[in-house]
């Protein structure tokens, strides 16, 4: 599981929802994909809030029982090569 400060990625997140989609010009799907996923197709702050615990939440519940096969990173802290190579062993 990758993780990063929620303030950031919802800073990021308004970005995209409002100007990396015009941007890229995506297709009305993604607009779909992203209704599935995070449960909105424009910028919610409440809503991408809420997503981003709940999965963050459900991801850790899914592991709590399989700490050998769960790995999470704070992107914030930095990519470690070997801590993910000696996960991967």
């Amino acid at each position: 599981l990758t993780t990063r400060n929620k303030k950031k990625w919802l800073q990021s997140m308004k970005w995209l929802f409002l100007h990396g989609r015009f941007i890229w010009n995506w297709p009305t799907s993604l607009d779909d994909y992203h209704q599935d996923i995070y449960g909105t197709k424009i910028f919610k702050r409440n809503t991408l809030d809420m997503a981003f615990e709940n999965y963050h939440k459900e991801v850790r519940k899914y592991f709590k029982y399989r700490s050998e096969d769960f790995l999470e990173i704070q992107i914030e802290d930095g990519f470690d090569i070997n801590k993910i190579c000696d996960f991967l062993q």
